[in-house]
């Protein structure tokens, strides 16, 4: 499927069919990163295929990109950060077992599918754990940063340049 994305889907019954989706959703779809962000522009652009493993395990693979709008945390001005998110989850039933080729157990990297889920959803939990650490301009092209260079560089005293005197006047005392 290209352009328009079904709200809800069956991933179990998309990865027996061997679907794959691609297209954009907006992030106003998504409250939880929409919460995080600084304003609510921009796409998200997924492409996402659904499978059956050669085990027989239903798998959805695929790539998220966005591009968002934080607040820069040394600024506190907007910045827009690249979010990426490369997904691969195991698809399982509630009480089936993932397991992988080796027998390692994989309930970490597998999700239980209840029933239909929202794209949208599931789409946003992948990209708020891809999310920056902290959202922060390029190194150099601060606004704060480019201000603490030019006042260390200003030609100005350190403020505190006088103590050093003090604590050398003191090592001379003894």
């Amino acid at each position: 499927m290209f352009g328009s994305l079904p709200a809800i889907i069956d991933p179990l019954r998309l990865a027996d069919e061997g679907v794959r989706l691609k297209g954009e959703l907006s992030p106003e779809a998504m409250p939880r990163l929409l919460a995080l962000c600084r304003d609510p522009g921009g796409q998200v652009v997924l492409d996402l295929s659904f499978e059956r493993s050669s085990e027989g395990q239903r798998l959805m693979r695929g790539r998220l990109d966005a591009e968002l709008s934080f607040t820069c945390q040394r600024c506190l001005e907007a910045v827009s950060c690249p979010v990426h998110a490369d997904v691969m989850l195991l698809l399982r039933r509630p009480g089936e077992t993932a397991r992988s080729a080796d027998g390692a157990d994989e309930s970490d990297e597998a999700l239980e599918v209840p029933g239909p889920l929202s794209l949208a959803a599931l789409v946003e939990d992948e990209l708020i754990l891809a999310l920056p650490m902290f959202a922060r301009h390029a190194p150099g092209t601060c606004r704060t940063a480019a201000v603490a260079e030019d006042d260390a560089g200003g030609g100005r005293p350190h403020p505190f340049a006088g103590l050093r005197q003090l604590k050398r006047g003191k090592k001379d005392q003894r």
